[in-house]
């Protein structure tokens, strides 16, 4: 997408549209809207040049990684480039402008001073918090028997809490505060049992799986019964909605939603700051504006006024992923505006376009060609195969790896595809919502870091001395949870549990693995390769634990890291195998150093925060990985676009899942929908629930939300795309087969290779460019570089004397944000210059030469220092 390009007519009537008045472009994927959108904020820019870029805003509306900010920074005049990099909403997210106004207001908005941006799992946090009375059942409605804890969900707390985090965030989405929750819900439970539908009604008997038909076989006290129950369900839900409302207040945390939520109330109870920002801001731009929730859309509309003067959308109803999660495009598209459709056609070729159109409104015809290409693997390992071999021989022909994407519907199914791409030599960009602590390199990492943290984390310290640096067999592991053959007699003895009678487990068990490996109990039944690995593993131990009081968490962390072998290229692995474990490493650093720095917190805090985490499928996305072959979510890659794409595992389940309801919707209309019949109950479901599902026909709207995902990812595509998926078919009743769908309908311009497919042997034949390491940080540098002026002068003298003396050091020194930093290392000392030149040295080259010394230098033969025995064991 290039933005400087010649507009065509209807672009440019978006640019110069009026700039008083709401403008809504509209157009199918790749007819240029997004084009037009910058275009548009660039010339209002350049208009009147006193006017400030930050008081323009160009966003999205979910933090998602988005070209918008490179676009605006290459169409705006040079002069405005560096300041369109620092304003964080000029391409970035809505929330962005939400939190600056909270931050500016916070008194006003009831906030503690300077809220904390936060996201999602650390709401889960903070929703734990709030909830543990709840799951204790330690509410005073409980014990005095106002409220039946058996609620619809309850029987699994995990599930019941994720439903219910889920529907609070929609309804902060949707601006519904606890107390008008609780009044939609008891109005919504009025209206249903006073006036109940007809159950026997042959349209919903049909459409109603057997196993659930006797759901609706209710009388009128099996009503009323339900009915209690729903309002029970109702005021728990709402008073654990306000309980975490509150935790975040007292925390004086937000996330995105909550920030959008909370500033479009500040405006709307506060005209008079209202109104500064509405003098303030000169304009808005929103791309993807299909994606706004109905509480962005207030936000939106207390900063520029309910017509929304000076606003200009662009969006695609097609290509609205969100509205299960929230979205409202019927309200975006049904604003008063003046509405510009585009019908070019600038990134799709005509048989892409074609499939783009039949993945939503089913096999559509178009011109004969193979740039649609489809593969069926008989299991997902040849699926992934298949793509890999593709790949290959794609970049073997000259296609840069930028230029392909593999597109998935949910990162859970992310690594299969990966590490095909990886063993073939490939290198990748992952963008989506990673479950980073999931990934087996970065595990290896934690465990290393809780082995220097907490080496009674038995479970950790077990992964730890499985890593590179230990590496021991499954016997040494078993010796070192045993008892020593010749135990210290102990000084006194554990006190006894209350239950120790009935009880066989030793305490004694609780300590001790990291006993035998922190004090060497068992090292004398240790084999000789065993034992010396794990006195290097004690002695590395020691230098972490240090590393934890004399450095900042980030730098102890990439240390330990370092230290430890994880990012040392392992045998037989590719270069690209390499270069993603060393992304997935940078990537945990990041988090650390981020979230270390912004709750003030320790190494072990962090740790304990990464346990009760996951990242998967939600926003906000992140890019972790250089230049190469990008996998991703189809959330994250809207706005892009690929010469090559391949949609991956379209099979019932996966691409679209199977629809799962939760344990309780929400009706605006019905109130509160709880599925499980709980109680003195002979039937599994709500009556309420079998009719809603068929009455509002959920299982349509999560397949159509699938359709429309499926036709966004396709619509990434300039050149060819391939759609992939594994196994055999279904019937496509519980989910829609989207790959049969195209197989069945023998199109001219779809090639099937499915069973026609056999591995080319050309893998190997293209050249694959090794990223760089980084340069070393000031915050962390790798052990080994890290020296001060009096040791880089003595490895003048004898580089094995320096190295022998401050091996055991090595990451342990104070910050060096007081040295000078140089290719081969850092040098400690805050007149570093002066010293050096005092020595004799003069220039960087010079001072680069004794840093390899001092890693690499032989004894000097006139040394009497190097004839003595060293006095420490270097690790």
């Amino acid at each position: 997408m290039n933005v400087l390009l010649e507009l065509d007519a209807e672009q440019q009537s978006a640019v110069e549209a009026p700039h008083d008045t709401l403008v809504l472009l509209t157009g199918s994927a790749g007819s240029g809207k997004t084009t037009a959108l910058i275009r548009r904020a660039a010339a209002r820019m350049a208009h009147d040049p006193a006017i400030a870029p930050a008081r323009f805003i160009v966003t999205t509306p979910l933090p998602r990684p988005s070209s918008l900010r490179a676009l605006l920074r290459t169409a705006v005049e040079p002069r405005l480039r560096d300041e369109v990099d620092t304003v964080p909403w000029l391409g970035g997210d809505l929330a962005s402008v939400a939190y600056t106004i909270l931050t500016e207001h916070a008194l006003a908005a009831a906030l503690p001073p300077n809220p904390t941006l936060i996201d999602d799992e650390e709401a889960e946090i903070a929703f734990e918090r709030a909830g543990a009375s709840l799951f204790a059942l330690e509410w005073t409605e409980f014990v005095s028997a106002e409220i039946d804890p058996e609620l619809a969900g309850m029987r699994a707390p995990e599930r019941f809490a994720a439903a219910a985090l889920r529907l609070f965030r929609k309804l902060r989405a949707a601006l519904i505060g606890p107390d008008e929750f609780l009044e939609r819900a008891l109005r919504g439970a009025v209206r249903f049992y006073a006036t109940p539908p007809n159950f026997a009604d042959p349209a919903l008997l049909g459409a109603t799986r057997e196993d659930y038909r006797d759901s609706l076989a209710v009388d009128r006290d099996e009503l009323e019964r339900q009915r209690l129950r729903e309002v029970d369900l109702a005021k728990v839900l709402a008073r654990l909605y306000q309980s975490y409302l509150d935790e975040l207040v007292k925390t004086g945390s937000l996330t995105a939603t909550d920030a959008i939520a909370e500033a479009a109330r500040l405006l709307a109870e506060r005209p008079e700051i209202a109104r500064r920002y509405r003098a303030e801001f000169v304009a808005a731009f929103v791309d993807d504006a299909q994606d706004l929730t109905l509480g962005s859309l207030r936000f939106l509309q207390a900063l520029f006024g309910k017509e929304l003067a000076r606003v200009t959308l662009a969006g695609d109803r097609n290509q609205a992923t969100q509205t299960l999660a929230g979205a409202r495009p019927e309200r975006v598209f049904g604003l008063a505006a003046r509405s510009i459709e585009l019908h070019g056609s600038y990134r799709m070729s005509p048989p892409v376009a074609a499939a783009a159109r039949s993945a939503l409104a089913g096999p559509q015809p178009g011109p004969s060609s193979g740039a649609v290409r489809l593969f069926r693997g008989r299991t997902l390992a040849e699926e992934a195969a298949f793509i890999a071999d593709e790949i290959a021989h794609l970049v073997g022909a000259g296609t840069a790896p930028g230029e392909i994407a593999l597109v998935l519907r949910s990162f859970v199914w992310m690594r299969p595809y990966r590490d095909a791409l990886v063993d073939a030599g490939l290198p990748i960009t992952m963008s989506g919502s990673i479950d980073l602590y999931d990934e087996p390199d970065v595990e290896d990492a934690l465990s290393l870091l809780w082995s220097a943290c907490d080496p009674f984390r038995h479970d950790w310290l077990l992964r730890a001395l499985a890593t590179p640096t230990v590496r021991l067999n499954d016997f040494g592991l078993y010796l070192l949870c045993g008892e020593p053959s010749n135990p210290q007699t102990a000084l006194f003895e554990l006190p006894d549990e209350a239950d120790s009678v009935r009880s066989r487990w030793d305490r004694r068990r609780n300590l001790r693995l990291a006993l035998n490996v922190v004090r060497g109990d068992r090292d004398a039944d240790l084999d000789e390769r065993t034992r010396a690995a794990v006195v290097a593993f004690r002695e590395r131990r020691r230098r972490w634990e240090r590393s934890l009081v004399e450095l900042q968490p980030q730098d102890a962390a990439a240390a330990i890291i370092a230290e430890g072998g994880l990012r040392a290229e392992l045998p037989g692995e590719t270069a690209a195998r390499t270069a993603l474990r060393h992304d997935l490493l940078d990537a945990l650093l990041r988090r650390i150093e981020a979230y270390t720095k912004r709750k003030r917190a320790s190494l072990h805090d962090f740790l304990t925060y990464a346990e009760r985490t996951s990242l998967a499928d939600r926003a906000p996305f992140e890019t972790i990985g250089g230049d190469g072959v990008t996998i991703a979510s189809v959330d994250a890659l809207k706005g892009r676009e690929f010469a090559h794409v391949f949609v991956c595992n379209l099979r019932a389940g996966a691409f679209p899942a199977y629809y799962s309801p939760d344990a309780f919707l929400f009706s605006p209309t019905f109130g509160i929908v709880p599925k499980d019949n709980v109680g003195d109950a002979t039937t599994t479901r709500t009556a309420k629930f079998t009719w809603y599902s068929h009455y509002a026909k959920l299982k349509d709207l999560y397949a159509d939300e699938d359709r429309r995902a499926f036709h966004c990812a396709i619509s990434r595509a300039r050149e060819t795309v391939t759609l992939t998926a594994s196994g055999r078919p279904t019937r496509g009743i519980a989910a829609p087969e989207l790959l049969a769908e195209l197989q069945n309908a023998r199109l001219p311009y779809i090639v099937d290779l499915s069973g026609e497919w056999r591995p080319r042997r050309t893998r190997a034949t293209f050249p694959l460019v090794r990223r760089a390491a980084p340069p070393p940080r000031v915050q962390g540098p790798p052990p080994g570089t890290i020296v001060r002026v009096e040791e880089l002068l003595e490895a003048q003298r004898c580089p094995a004397c320096a190295r022998r003396r401050h091996a055991m050091q090595l990451a342990l020194e104070a910050s060096p944000s007081c040295g000078e930093v140089f290719a081969g290392g850092i040098v400690l000392g805050i007149d570093v210059r002066a010293k050096l030149a005092a020595a004799g040295i003069r220039s960087p080259g010079e001072v680069e030469d004794l840093l390899a010394a001092f890693r690499n230098g032989d004894p000097s033969p006139d040394c009497p220092r190097c004839l003595e025995p060293p006095s420490e064991t270097v690790g």
